[in-house]
């Protein structure tokens, strides 16, 4: 589970950056991205 939440965080990073929406929605995939980073660190182990 951690490893779909960082690959989502990455891809939503991604495309967030890469822009190709409305800024808006570019900062929500950005800070979707960092969210499902944090989920993802503060998940334990296994």
């Amino acid at each position: 589970m951690k490893q779909l939440l960082e690959l989502l965080g990455f891809l939503a990073l991604v495309q967030g950056v890469a822009g190709g929406y409305e800024i808006c929605v570019s900062i929500a995939l950005v800070v979707l991205g960092i969210a499902l980073f944090a989920a993802a660190a503060s998940r334990k182990p296994g």
